[in-house]
């Protein structure tokens, strides 16, 4: 069954305790579809800065968790104008506190494209704020884990006759959001990487506490061979967890690691054939969820204070010098060759 769902957005000023936001007094009404679901009116505040929501809701007795969640992981993922199902592109299930994340553009290897990172960022905020969820997994549809940025998109925002720089600009407000709450969620927060993670994907799975990976799963890191620099955190994240003489090896040379050399470089935890990877993922996130959640959530933070204290700093250079980059040559003659599947022009001496 299809059923309408009423959202009133509601721009307002938050507690002193929050983050300083601007204040808006603009209400909007946004009709949404939604699967299975009854009819149910939600007031919703949006932060519009961070595309941080608060909903709330009397009408859950007719709803178990997992739809509850879904419901609030729409209203986090709209922002002001947008109308559409962002579940769509991110779905979240739960199951025994265990909330998985799973990006669903299986047609494209789950590249982030504006939707998507919407979606993704409602949904890791719903999960960080719900006590009854104690542990999160994160990754892909269909054979990818998630190939990065959703160049398809950038190349439409050019066509269109907009700035590329822009682009880069909004998308990265939103992806850095996503991975600075996956490292401030005092929960366990485990990627399960089923394919190819390369670009953000890679920052994505780097940012989470675990890593687990299929035997066919590899990472590239893309960047710097699609005339970009890194974004998402994988100049925080990577060199910590790698080395930085490794990292600096993957941003020149840029070479595909399989999942062995994942492993041996302690990129990942653990590979598991690909038939297990899922009822691995469940085993492990269970004994987390299981686990003195205050006491993870506690260690997770005080690891992050000594090893990350400059990650949003780091995550806005990286975001400052991926929209000027956005604009030069070698991206757009990059892009323009991946566009058209040519190779790539040739490295100038």
């Amino acid at each position: 069954m299809v059923s309408v769902i009423e959202f009133e957005l509601c721009e307002v000023r938050p507690d002193s305790s929050s983050p300083t936001h601007e204040t808006m007094s603009q209400r909007q009404h946004v009709t949404l579809l939604a699967t299975g679901s009854p009819v149910v009116s939600w007031s919703v505040v949006l932060f519009i800065r961070f595309v941080n929501c608060r909903a709330t809701c009397g009408h859950f007795d007719t709803l178990d968790r997992s739809e509850e969640l879904s419901l609030i992981c729409i209203a986090r993922g709209l922002v002001v104008g947008s109308c559409g199902m962002t579940d769509q592109v991110v779905r979240v299930d739960v199951s025994d506190a265990v909330a998985t994340i799973t990006l669903n553009r299986p047609e494209v290897l789950n590249a982030i494209n504006p939707p998507l990172i919407q979606a993704l960022v409602g949904a890791v905020q719903a999960c960080m704020s719900d006590d009854k969820i104690r542990a999160v997994i994160i990754t892909g549809a269909g054979r990818g884990f998630c190939a990065g940025g959703d160049m398809k998109a950038v190349w439409e925002h050019i066509q269109a006759g907009k700035d590329p720089r822009h682009f880069f600009r909004d998308l990265t407000v939103l992806l850095h959001r996503a991975v600075t709450d996956i490292r401030l969620m005092e929960k366990p927060v485990m990627a399960s990487v089923n394919g190819p993670a390369g670009g953000a994907g890679m920052s994505l799975a780097a940012a989470c506490d675990l890593r687990l990976a299929t035997e066919s799963a590899k990472f590239k890191q893309a960047y710097t061979s699609m005339g970009l620099v890194p974004d998402g955190g994988w100049t925080v994240f990577v060199p910590q967890i790698i080395g930085t003489a490794k990292a600096m090896e993957l941003l020149l040379l840029d070479p595909v690691l399989d999942a062995k050399e994942a492993l041996s470089l302690g990129l990942v935890h653990e590979v598991v054939p690909d038939d297990k990877l899922h009822e691995r993922t469940v085993e492990l996130s269970t004994q987390l969820a299981q686990g003195p959640i205050t006491a993870l959530g506690g260690a997770k933070a005080l690891l992050n204070a000594a090893q990350f204290p400059m990650l949003e700093t780091q995550l806005e250079r990286e975001r400052q010098r991926l929209i000027a980059q956005g604009g030069t040559k070698d991206f757009l003659e990059r892009l323009s060759a991946f566009q058209q599947r040519k190779p790539s022009p040739p490295k100038r001496s």
